[in-house]
């Protein structure tokens, strides 16, 4: 309606001449339609409508060709408008390059030494220049200087991987990868030239090992704590080191950094199923072992035939084979606890028992200690059973008791050496 009204009130003015007044108005109104229509489509180009930004392009040429007074050619017939240099389709073109110059900057500033690195603001930068990207003129000096501002992003984007794999900051990595996948999307709209070194990579390829190294980190620093390791976030972590070395782009000299995380994890997940009077803290110790089995795995696929000559022993059948041990060990403190006052035959028993679940435990020190620990106050509670039948009476049924819990300790003693 708004371009009727604006062809029929040209069409009439040129038809008698008109007074200056009447065409003050309609230049006026001209002048401000353009304004408004230029605003609108600055705020549809941020906005991504697409659709919108298309119509309101239209509508330029068509305007165009109205204000021109009806000259036939300002649109062609596939729809391109030429760039009258005061009309609507110049000055919308005027507004794609004020976008593209405004992000350009915020870019440039953003990629300063002195400024903190905030990817999510610099992918939205990106984002509207890639919108603005494919609409510059030939000759554009602007695509020059996106290159130029660019320059130090790769360097930035590595130093905050670097960090995060320092600290072991997992999930500041996880999200940074994630990012750099994201930046290397929108840069390859822009058909950057690649070259043959080391910052022709993607981003998320020179990311992906130091985000690696950021969980292995992470693992490591809850791994020989003084309350024993946290399994719960043992498992996130290993969780996450698996999917990465499953990733074709994940750096193979990581994997062996991997492979060293898992081989350390025997002795502490030893230490926390020996310790681990609930089912809970020995069941979580057992999934931490078949996901560190899991990862091995495939950090030894991904390190291909190399990965074979760092095969090691799988964690989840020795953590099968101590949750075994510990359960026995349960039953025997359990026994030596016992209200009532303990069986000793039960005890012997029990140690019996233990014998040939003891091997793949043997040289553990926790295990160990636990069990010198049972033995000593088994050891103490005889002792002092011995000193209460000495003193029973009468004197032949005292003796009968001491004989019978002497032969129990002798008994006890043979087992203690078996194992």
């Amino acid at each position: 309606a708004l371009l009727a009204s604006l062809a029929a009130a040209s069409e009439a003015l040129h038809a008698d001449g008109g007074s200056e007044a009447i065409k003050g108005r309609l230049s006026s109104a001209m002048d401000t339609t353009m304004d408004r229509v230029a605003t609108t489509f600055n705020e549809t180009v941020k906005a991504g409508d697409s659709r919108k930004e298309e119509v309101l392009q239209q509508f330029a040429g068509q305007f165009d060709d109205i204000q021109a007074g009806g000259c036939k050619g300002v649109v062609e017939a596939d729809g391109t408008a030429h760039l009258a240099p005061d009309g609507l389709v110049a000055r919308l073109q005027k507004e794609r390059e004020k976008i593209f110059e405004e992000q350009l900057s915020a870019i440039e500033e953003g990629l300063k030494p002195s400024s903190k690195l905030d990817i999510t603001r610099l992918l939205e930068a990106l984002q509207l220049v890639q919108k603005v990207w494919a609409r510059l003129p030939s000759g554009s000096p602007l695509p020059k200087w996106l290159m130029s501002v660019l320059a130090p992003l790769e360097g930035r984007i590595v130093a905050v991987g670097s960090q995060a794999a320092l600290t072991g900051s997992s999930a500041a990595a996880d999200v940074l990868l994630q990012q750099a996948g994201e930046l290397d999307a929108v840069l390859a709209e822009f058909r950057m030239e690649a070259t043959e070194d080391e910052c022709s990579q993607p981003l998320r390829r020179q990311v992906l090992g130091h985000a690696l190294r950021a969980h292995v980190a992470a693992a490591n620093a809850v791994l020989w704590v003084s309350t024993g390791p946290d399994c719960e976030v043992l498992v996130k972590e290993l969780t996450a080191t698996k999917a990465y070395c499953e990733d074709e782009s994940c750096p193979v000299e990581v994997c062996v950094e991997v492979l060293a995380l898992i081989d350390s994890l025997g002795v502490p997940l030893l230490a926390a199923a020996a310790g681990a009077k609930e089912a809970a803290g020995v069941d979580a110790a057992l999934r931490v072992a078949g996901i560190a089995d899991d990862a091995r795995v495939s950090a030894m696929t991904r390190l291909g035939p190399e990965g074979e000559k760092q095969e090691g022993a799988a964690l989840l059948p020795t953590l099968q084979a101590a949750k075994a041990a510990a359960d026995k060990l349960d039953e025997m403190q359990d026994e030596l606890d016992s209200p009532g006052g303990m069986n000793p035959k039960l005890v012997v028993q029990t140690m019996q028992e233990l014998e040939p679940l003891w091997a793949p435990v043997g040289l553990n020190k926790d295990f160990q200690q636990r069990l010198l620990d049972h033995i000593a106050f088994f050891s103490e509670k005889l002792t002092e059973a011995c000193e209460r039948a000495l003193g029973a009476e009468p004197q032949w049924r005292a003796l009968l008791a001491w004989r019978a819990l002497l032969a129990i300790a002798r008994d006890a003693e043979l087992k203690q050496d078996a194992l």
